[in-house]
């Protein structure tokens, strides 16, 4: 009888985490999954995603699935009274990105934990899936996790599982362009591309 309950309870345990495991899994279009027999499943490169535009990737530090949306963009001389621009760099701007980010995992993301995007040139798409973005050089802008601003994504606390947080992702830009992409998986930080879009005339 024992070893009867035994075997229940194991099998309701293995159960519990098959459910947990497809729960997450089936928050991503089944269009964008690659593999959904790997742990953690592997998700398609999403690239020319525009304003409004929701993205899905795994982190490669907490093996979550994220669910990424981009829901304004604005680029900036200041910001409450700082200019971008400096002696030593005159032609630096802010990007002001409003990102909504779910946790579908079953790890708190820590505030500091989600990685932000990186700047590239709009006509840069080609390298970026040639894996040819691999040095500052090939950006033209990068996160400013430091600056203390209302809303800013990194002060808005932890991403608990089930959970989103919506808030600002700053990027120091070297210059102003005719067109954007906000590139997440620069460094393999995740495990897959996504690629939002934007031109100046989009970013209010």
């Amino acid at each position: 009888m024992k070893r009867k309950f035994l075997i229940l309870g194991i099998l309701a345990i293995v159960s519990t985490l098959l459910i947990g495991c497809g729960g997450a899994a089936s928050a991503v279009p089944k269009d964008l999954i690659e593999n959904a027999n790997t742990e953690p499943i592997e998700i398609k490169d999403q690239y020319e995603l525009k304003i409004g535009d929701t993205g899905y990737t795994v982190d490669i530090g907490n093996k979550n699935i994220l669910e990424i949306t981009l829901n304004s963009v604005k680029v900036v001389d200041e910001i409450d009274g700082d200019a971008a621009a400096s002696r030593a760099h005159p032609d630096r701007v802010y990007v002001l990105a409003n990102f909504t980010v779910k946790n579908h995992g079953d790890i708190g993301i820590s505030k500091q934990g989600v990685e932000y995007p990186v700047l590239v040139d709009g006509d840069n798409l080609a390298q970026i899936k040639n894996d040819a973005v691999t040095g500052r050089s090939d950006l033209i802008g990068i996160a400013n996790r430091i600056k203390l601003f209302k809303d800013a994504f990194f002060d808005l606390g932890t991403i608990e599982p089930g959970e989103e947080l919506t808030g600002e992702m700053l990027i120091d830009a070297d210059h102003r362009s005719d067109s954007y992409i906000l590139y997440f998986g620069y460094k393999r930080d995740y495990l897959n591309k996504l690629t939002f879009h934007f031109t100046a005339d989009e970013a209010k």
